[in-house]
C-alpha cells in the first residue's frame, strides 16, 4: 500500500514525464484552449464536450471556434496524435488528471446556476479511478468546492478528498481573443482542499503556465471573483462620475485624464455598462452566500453598470429630439472609401 508522500511524488513524476493522461470536460473558450495547450506541453489530451459539431471538427484538426493561433495548435496536436475529442466521459477513466471548464452562468433571478457542474460532477463521479486529479476551473460561488464538489465526489466514488484523489480550484484568467498568451502568462492560482492537491495541482500547471501561486481552494474562489468585482465596481464609479459631469456640463474624460494624473488614482473609463461573460456575473457570484449588509457597494455598482444601457438610449433619443429628428428618419452609413497609394 503506497504511503501519501510516494502517491504524491508518482503522480508528479508522471507529470514531469508528460506520462499522464489527461481529460479536459468542456470545450468551449477557455476549455479547447486549455486542451491543445496541455497537449503541446506534450501531454496525451481528450476533450469531452457534449456538441458533435465541435468534436468532429476538433478530431478532423479544425477548430470551430475564433481565437487566435487555437486553429494551429489544434491541428498541430492532433496531427501529432496528442489531441482527441469525443462525447463520452468514459475517457476518464483512462486518464490521470481531469480539468472540468464547463459554464457556470446566472439564472434569470441573478443566482447562481451550477447544474452543468454537476452534471459534469456526476459523469465524472462514476468513472473516476484512484489518485486522480480533479481540477475546476469554472467559476464558482466561495465555498462550492468544499461543501458541493468535494461532497458530491465523494457521495459518488465512496472515496475521499486528499486521500484517494486529489481536489483543486484553479480559476481561469483569459480573455477571448487573446486566451492563449494569457493562460500561459498570467499568474496562475492553484487552490487544493489540502496541501497535497494544491501540490499536485500546482505542478501540473507549471508544464503551462509561467507563473503560478499556491494557496488553498476557499482563497482561490474569492481571489478569482474579487479581480472582477473590483474592475466592476472601478466601471461602476466612472459611470457614476460621467452622469454627474453631464449635468454640471464637464467633459468627463478630460476630469478622469486630469484626476488619474494622481500617482495614486487609476479610474476607469466609463461606457454602456459591463460585458462579456465574467464581468457582469462574478461580482452576484462573490456575494451570493456571503449576503454583506446594506449599503452593499458590489450590488449598487451592479445596478449602475446594468443602468447604462437604457442611459445611453436615453441621451441619444433626447440628443435627436433636439435636432427635432427621430430614431425612425436616421440611417447609418459608412463612408469608409478605399484609399489610393500615391
Amino acid at each position: 500500500m503506497y504511503s501519501p508522500e510516494r502517491k504524491t511524488r508518482n503522480l508528479i513524476k508522471a507529470i514531469n514525464e508528460q506520462s499522464l493522461h489527461l481529460a479536459v470536460v468542456g470545450s468551449g473558450y477557455v476549455g479547447l484552449p486549455t486542451a491543445a495547450l496541455f497537449a503541446d506541453a506534450g501531454f496525451q489530451v481528450v476533450a469531452i464536450d457534449v456538441k458533435p459539431d465541435l468534436v468532429n471538427a476538433v478530431n478532423d484538426g479544425n477548430c470551430p471556434l475564433k481565437e487566435p493561433g487555437l486553429n494551429e495548435l489544434v491541428a498541430r496536436n492532433v496531427h501529432a496524435r496528442r489531441l482527441k475529442a469525443t462525447l463520452s466521459y468514459d475517457a476518464v477513466a483512462q486518464s490521470d488528471a481531469v480539468i472540468i471548464s464547463v459554464q457556470t452562468p446566472l439564472n434569470k433571478n441573478r443566482k447562481p446556476n451550477l447544474s452543468y457542474l454537476m452534471k459534469a460532477l456526476k459523469n465524472i463521479g462514476k468513472n473516476l479511478k484512484k489518485n486522480m486529479i480533479i481540477v475546476v476551473s469554472s467559476t464558482v460561488p466561495p465555498s462550492t468546492m468544499n461543501e458541493m464538489v468535494k461532497p458530491a465526489l465523494e457521495a459518488l466514488t465512496g472515496m475521499k478528498a486528499e486521500v484517494d484523489f486529489y481536489l483543486a480550484y484553479v480559476p481561469e484568467r483569459i480573455a477571448p481573443g487573446n486566451a492563449l498568451k494569457e493562460f500561459v502568462e498570467s499568474p496562475r492560482l492553484v487552490g487544493g482542499i489540502g496541501p497535497n492537491s494544491t501540490k499536485i495541482a500546482a505542478e501540473l500547471f507549471r508544464t503551462v503556465c509561467k507563473t503560478v501561486i499556491e494557496t488553498d481552494a476557499s482563497t482561490a474562489e474569492v481571489a478569482k471573483l474579487a479581480e472582477n468585482t473590483f474592475r466592476d465596481i472601478n466601471i461602476a464609479y466612472a459611470n457614476q462620475l460621467a452622469i454627474i459631469c453631464e449635468k454640471l456640463n464637464v467633459d468627463v474624460m478630460e476630469v478622469i485624464k486630469l484626476a488619474n494624473t494622481h500617482p495614486r488614482v487609476n479610474i476607469h473609463l466609463p461606457g454602456p455598462g459591463v460585458g462579456g461573460p465574467c464581468l457582469p456575473k462574478d461580482p452576484y457570484f462573490l456575494i451570493y452566500k456571503s449576503k454583506p449588509p446594506r449599503p452593499n457597494l458590489i450590488a449598487t455598482s451592479r445596478k449602475i453598470n446594468d443602468y447604462m444601457p437604457s442611459h445611453i438610449i436615453e441621451t441619444i433619443l433626447t440628443a435627436l429630439e433636439k435636432q427635432a429628428k427621430t430614431l425612425k428618419q436616421q440611417k447609418s452609413q459608412c463612408w469608409a472609401q478605399p484609399t489610393k497609394r500615391m
